[in-house]
């Protein structure tokens, strides 16, 4: 039973509403209405934000895997890089040995050119043939001194050009080592915005979670009051139930009524009937009590009671609660039943105890009955109100 729909039939104490009540239900209509109106823009709003922080996301990870593939392009370039300083390296290491190798080699002769010039002033002394000898070596060490020093020549500007690539690679090994760091920090970038917007759609998601449940609530709570302006609007028109003016034809309703009228007793105060209310059922199966009342079992086709003296301020279907009686006991206390098959009392007519009101289904077996017991629009426990064979009998039957 909705809070909305009790506390517009409750408070008034009276399903014959005035103009005054079908106007405010109307002006409460028309604010929910701008509830959900505004709450469908805001839902809108915020799916438009989440289109825009997805595509957000994605334009930030296609950045960040552009990033990491530059990244990955410059890491194995400055590997490249390592391998070829290794390698020239290795080669300065090379050439500096085949120098040494052939400035020894230039020593050598420039030391055997030295001794036969300090032993040419012994050559008139010797043989003519010795002296043709020594002529002939001179030449041959004059003519291999001069290639070795060419050779030293050009490995000392081998050597020079190896330092010079060398350089050039390891300022280029350190730009790129400058580069790496700034992609790194730009990774690092990237990755803390992707984490952000990911967060941000995580919110908006809940958000337009939470805003559809506010929609369906709003909606519903739209449906419940156009069904309330409905029901107030019909009463106020004809002031009867019109299932029940369905059923009968209009010379029964007013003999029913005239017989009423002159018979109905006057109400007892609800306060005498502690420990005396009816069990609103003719026969009951079982009972199970719940937060807000009792629910019980019956034979399929099982009659419906009122519980106390009262008179019927609402009987009509509303929603899956199916057909519906309440009675207004006084003292602003009000009894509910709900999930009746017929209904066989109007509003206005004054019910006395043990009364039938109208009846269970005659489809299911056992037919279940919800009733509710309400002071001030509260739940209270029926069960206390009950008579003693009653009362026992609930506590023993119920879940």
């Amino acid at each position: 039973m909705t809070i909305l729909f009790l506390s517009m039939i409750l408070l008034h104490g009276t399903a014959r509403a005035g103009g005054n009540e079908l106007t405010q239900t109307k002006e409460h209509m028309t604010t929910v209405e701008d509830q959900l109106t505004k709450a469908k823009q805001q839902k809108k709003r915020l799916a438009d934000y989440e289109s825009q922080l997805q595509d957000e996301l994605t334009s930030v990870s296609n950045a960040l895997a552009k990033q990491s593939q530059r990244l990955h392009q410059l890491q194995e370039a400055a590997k490249a890089t390592s391998r070829q300083l290794t390698a020239l390296a290795i080669a300065q290491q090379q050439q500096r040995k085949n120098l040494s190798a052939r400035s020894k080699e230039v020593e050598d002769v420039v030391s055997a050119m030295t001794l036969l010039a300090l032993r040419s002033d012994s050559a008139t002394i010797m043989g003519t043939e010795e002296a043709h000898r020594r002529v002939q070596n001179a030449i041959i060490l004059n003519a291999i001194e001069n290639p070795l020093r060419d050779m030293m020549t050009q490995t000392r500007a081998t050597i020079e050009q190896v330092a010079r690539r060398g350089n050039q690679l390891a300022n280029l090994k350190e730009k790129q080592k400058q580069q790496q760091e700034q992609l790194q920090k730009e990774e690092a970038r990237l990755y803390q915005l992707i984490r952000r917007k990911q967060d941000q759609l995580q919110k908006v998601s809940l958000q337009i979670k939470s805003e559809d449940a506010r929609i369906d609530q709003l909606a519903k709570k739209a449906t419940d009051l156009n069904q309330l302006i409905e029901q107030l609007s019909l009463q106020e028109r004809h002031a009867i139930n019109p299932e029940v003016a369905q059923q009968r034809t209009q010379e029964e309703f007013q003999e029913k009524k005239s017989s009423e009228e002159s018979t109905a007793p006057p109400l007892a105060p609800f306060d005498q009937s502690k420990e005396s209310l009816v069990i609103p059922l003719q026969k009951v199966l079982s009972s199970l009590r719940k937060e807000d009342g009792i629910n019980l079992t019956a034979p399929a086709g099982t009659a419906v009671l009122a519980p106390w003296y009262g008179t019927i301020i609402y009987a009509a279907q509303y929603q899956s609660l199916g057909r519906i009686i309440i009675i207004d006991h006084g003292d602003s206390y009000h009894s509910v039943m709900s999930h009746l098959a017929t209904i066989l009392v109007r509003v206005g007519q004054k019910v006395t105890p043990s009364e039938a009101i109208g009846t269970v289904s005659s489809q299911d077996d056992p037919a279940t009955l919800h009733y509710e017991l309400r002071h001030h629009l509260s739940p209270i426990d029926p069960i206390a109100w009950f008579g003693d064979e009653q009362k026992q009998w609930a506590l023993t039957s119920g879940g």
